[in-house]
């Protein structure tokens, strides 16, 4: 099992493609990098979604995107309604930790 951390990476590039062709299950973390506003500001990543992109994330056997919007923004990129997006989203929320120490103490790091 291959997991490639990001889509414009040469390293994650290389190595989806050779997982494809040795049949090497792989999952793709695309970290944000295929929302649309990231997409519109540069014309390289719309050629290589275009050429090479579009094959690598429709023949990955997972993707796992951050937020609901992201998994939107793929399945409307890509036109895939099948393909399997899993949720795992980043970050903590304040609540989750407010019983482990004082508040007033380390206000800094809520």
């Amino acid at each position: 099992m291959l997991i490639a951390n990001e889509l414009f990476s040469f390293i994650s590039i290389v190595s989806m493609v050779f997982a494809h062709l040795l049949k090497v299950p792989y999952i793709l973390f695309p970290r944000g990098a295929l929302m649309p506003n990231v997409i519109k500001k540069s014309t390289s990543k719309k050629y290589f979604i275009k050429f090479i992109g579009n094959f690598l994330v429709k023949k990955s056997n997972c993707i796992c995107v951050t937020s609901e919007a992201e998994k939107q923004a793929i399945q409307y990129l890509f036109k895939i309604k099948s393909l399997t997006i899993d949720i795992i989203s980043n970050g903590c929320y304040k609540s989750d930790f407010s019983n482990f120490f004082d508040k007033n103490e380390f206000n800094f790091l809520l």
